[in-house]
């Protein structure tokens, strides 16, 4: 039976070869072309904070605009189309990126004594204004527990920024435990009901903390409909309460706490963001002066 088959299998092999030749070893492929320009260094400075702890503060591009930015709890998951497109204006030389690690949701925030980790984000504001100098517009962003410090900062020290950006932010830190998952954050962050934790926390939440005399910068809020870590409401009783002070724009987008789930919302995120910074009164002129 074996001989009968192999005739009909050497009479199917094309032009009747009995003896096909082996198969050539593949090709090497060549390189794959760069997608863009390489990545520039980011060089890192560090930054003293109020207690003596020293925060690291890396940079990306050296021209247009600074931007500050602080990210909370989900921090490469929440923000990776938005880093994207802020590294790419940074590529262009249309902006200066300079990430902040602060102790967003550390024992350092826990009342009493949480100041410390609140206020990193206005320590390194400080070195950057000092190294980028006067003129450079300057903007901060904060994601999540990072809008906590980034609000902090630009109300306790308006004149030092151009513009702000809080995405899916939390802000009360009095009532948080009644929004959302909050209740659950009382072991990390302080329990309101506590006399003690009560008054510590009122005078760090933004929500609650003293506005500034003067106007404030314009400030760009983004809030997720279906947001239960960082709950909408965190993020409009704060623009309300800002609107008297200054421009605010708030925006609420059909998403959690991860906007990027939702790809059609996180590319409408993000073209707000990069949208804000170009159009904020202080960088437009400074963006005209980047491109020439």
């Amino acid at each position: 039976p074996r001989d009968a088959a192999a005739p009909r299998a050497r009479a199917a092999t094309p032009a009747g070869r009995l003896n096909p030749r082996p198969a050539a070893a593949p090709r090497p492929l060549p390189p794959a072309p760069p997608l863009g320009p390489p990545p520039r260094p980011r060089p890192t400075r560090t930054c003293p904070a109020g207690d003596g702890n020293r925060l690291p503060v890396q940079l990306s591009g050296t021209a247009g605009p600074v931007l500050l930015m602080e990210h909370g709890g989900l921090t490469a998951l929440a923000n990776a189309p938005l880093e994207r497109a802020l590294e790419e204006l940074a590529r262009a030389g249309q902006l200066t990126l300079a990430r902040v690690v602060t102790r967003s949701l550390v024992p350092a925030h826990r009342v009493p004594g949480g100041e410390r980790g609140y206020n990193d984000l206005l320590h390194a504001a400080r070195m950057v204004r000092e190294e980028t100098g006067p003129r450079r517009p300057l903007l901060v962003l904060g994601h999540s527990m990072g809008a906590v410090g980034a609000a902090r900062a630009v109300l306790l020290q308006p004149d030092l920024f151009d513009g702000w950006i809080l995405r899916f932010p939390v802000t009360d830190l009095v009532g948080f435990p009644r929004l959302g998952i909050g209740r659950h954050w009382t072991g990390m962050l302080g329990d309101p009901s506590r006399t003690d934790h009560r008054d510590a926390l009122t005078a760090l939440s933004p929500l609650h903390m003293p506005l500034p005399p003067g106007p404030l910068p314009p400030v760009l809020i983004q809030t997720g409909a279906y947001d239960t870590r960082a709950d909408a409401r965190h993020g409009l009783r704060l623009a309300e309460r800002l609107r008297e002070r200054g421009p605010v724009t708030l925006t609420s987008y059909p998403v959690g706490h991860v906007e990027r789930f939702c790809e059609a919302a996180s590319r409408q995120a993000v073209a707000e963001v990069t949208a804000f910074i170009r159009e904020c009164p202080a960088v437009a002129p400074d963006l005209e002066g980047a491109s020439q």
